[in-house]
């Protein structure tokens, strides 16, 4: 499951919101609850634009 890599890649790099965003995606499919996987995929979109603008600062 590609929630499950995105969390785990997150974490390990210390972007904490999108791994919390990705453990809530991992949970609810295993959960078999998906009414809320569009609403976490744009907050997903809106951190990822976040990690982008900090590393075009690098």
């Amino acid at each position: 499951m590609a929630a499950h890599t995105l969390k785990g890649v997150a974490g390990n790099l210390g972007f904490s919101e999108i791994q919390k965003i990705g453990q809530r995606m991992v949970d609810n499919v295993r959960a078999n609850i998906y009414d809320s996987l569009d609403e976490d995929f744009e907050k997903l979109k809106i951190e990822q634009k976040k990690v982008c603008e900090l590393a075009k600062q690098l």
